[in-house]
């Protein structure tokens, strides 16, 4: 007997013994919709944070232009050296 086969036999237990107590089934099922809720809600969240993030750099990336960075940038050093 090969390990599908095993599996399969497993499964149609499981199937069964769900048959027996609703109850099971129906938290089986709302643990399987919750993680899925989650999964979709963090993803989303992280699709939120990156595009904030890109809004954010490119805002002040435009608040300076680079030269004026430069001089300030030198000038904090104390002058030119």
């Amino acid at each position: 007997m090969n390990a599908f086969e095993q599996g399969g036999k497993a499964m149609v237990g499981f199937i069964e013994s769900l048959k027996a107590q609703p109850l099971s089934l129906a938290l089986v099922v709302m643990n399987c919709a919750l993680l899925a809720y989650l999964f979709y809600t963090g993803r989303e969240s992280l699709v939120q944070r990156n595009q904030y993030v890109k809004e954010t750099q490119q805002i002040l990336a435009s608040c300076i232009h680079a030269d004026h960075l430069e001089s300030l940038i030198k000038a904090a050093r104390g002058g030119d050296r």
